[in-house]
């Protein structure tokens, strides 16, 4: 996930939370630590460490990916359901151009938001991906495979987390399907007559030369941050496409 502003904010936000629930639990460590000097090997001190920094780690990592969905869904909701889709140049993806459908469908929105998921883990690195649907949300499921490393004179440890994150969000793709219909309702009953669309559609839109940019809030989502609105954007083009000129468009979905 890209940290801008408000991410760096909940990097901040999350590292309160890390330094206030290991504070005490690294001062007791460090003590033990000194306190077995003698008595434990360097080796078994160095196991030690590793095995706090991962459980560290998985800690901050949930906490991160828990307050920082809520601005995947909304994004998501902006790619028109359709990460990798054909859009305009200020990106409103297309769910019709020239004589072409390409409207979205429950199996078409989880496996792009799969792909939209994959592409933003990069921020974590060193796990294992696994979205789970399920009846009134999401389940998502990092296992770590992340190895924690001491290389010394004389030996080296190798350790990787025993946990991992498993998070339930209370968001499905209910309402982003219900404003599909809605759209195809006017399309089919309007075509490219603005008139009509001013008579019938109940959610915002602008119209440039048959052109028709679409905005409709598809519920909310609650994090840290408060409450944000999923906004489902979706372009319909009703100019024939002109393949002399390198007009194309194919639905993938």
């Amino acid at each position: 996930m890209s940290l801008n502003k408000k991410g760096e904010m909940l990097v901040h936000f999350v590292l309160v939370f890390v330094v206030l629930s290991f504070g005490l639990s690294l001062v007791l460590f460090t003590q033990a630590m000194e306190n077995q000097k003698g008595y434990v090997g360097e080796m078994q001190l160095d196991l030690i460490q590793l095995s706090f920094d991962g459980e560290k780690d998985l800690i901050y990592d949930k906490q991160v990916l828990k307050q920082g969905f809520s601005d995947l869904i909304v994004e998501f909701g902006n790619f028109g359901g359709n990460f990798e889709g054909d859009s305009t140049d200020d990106g409103y993806v297309y769910f019709v151009r020239g004589d072409v459908d390409c409207y979205p469908n429950i199996g078409s929105l989880e496996s792009s938001f799969i792909s939209l998921l994959n592409a933003r883990m990069d921020f974590f690195g060193g796990y294992e991906t696994d979205l789970i649907f399920e009846k009134g949300g999401m389940v998502v499921d990092l296992d770590s495979v992340e190895e924690y490393v001491v290389d010394r004179d004389g030996y080296e440890i190798k350790h990787r987390p025993m946990g991992n994150i498993n998070v339930f969000y209370d968001y499905d793709f209910n309402s982003f399907l219900e404003n599909v219909d809605e759209l195809k309702s006017v399309v089919d009953l309007c075509g490219a007559d603005k008139g009509c669309w001013d008579n019938n559609a109940k959610f915002y839109f602008e119209e440039n030369n048959n052109l028709f940019k679409v905005e409709m809030v598809s519920d909310s989502i609650t994090d840290v941050f408060g409450e944000k609105e999923v906004v489902l954007k979706a372009a319909v083009d009703f100019k024939e496409l002109n393949p002399l000129v390198g007009d194309t468009f194919q639905c993938l979905v």
